[in-house]
Formats: structure tokens, sequence, C-alpha cells
């Protein structure tokens, strides 16, 4: 599964992470961000996070339903985003 975003990232020494409304402007840039889900059953599932121009980074899941909860919550993707 895949869904593209655009998101306010907070530009961190040797990496980033969703802003926060307290962060120093100077530190955000508005990215597109492209989330995938990936993975299997028995395995798990990946959520992997690609802001442009950034390493991707990614958070291990149960299930699928999880992982897009967590995309719900930090990157607001409702379910009809993904595809």
């Amino acid at each position: 599964m895949k869904s593209t975003i655009v998101q306010k990232i907070r530009i961190l020494k040797g990496g980033w992470r969703v802003a926060d409304r307290e962060d120093d402007i100077k530190y955000v840039k508005q990215l597109e961000i492209e989330l995938l889900i990936e993975g299997n059953a028995k395995n798990g599932y990946h959520l992997i996070m690609t802001p442009e121009g950034f390493f991707a980074a990614d958070l291990h899941f149960d299930s699928i339903e999880e992982a897009k909860e967590e995309a719900e919550e930090y990157f607001e993707v409702s379910n009809i985003q993904w595809s």
C-alpha cells in the first residue's frame, strides 16, 4: 500500500521527525512524504516513511490496520488515501 502526502517536518542534525507546533520555524520544512506499508501476516508489517530528500524510517506493526492507524495519527492520512 502506498500514499503520498505533504507534511511539516522538523529537520534534526542527522535526521528528521514530524514537526510540533512549538518547533522553531527555521528548522521546519513542508515536504512531500512517501508512505508505504509492506509485509505479511506471518512477519508483520512496516510503515515506511520517506520525506523528500531524507532517509527512510520505519515502524513495525502486527497488522495493516495498526500501521494505518499510526499513519493517521502522525500524518493525518485517511483510509481512502491509500492505494
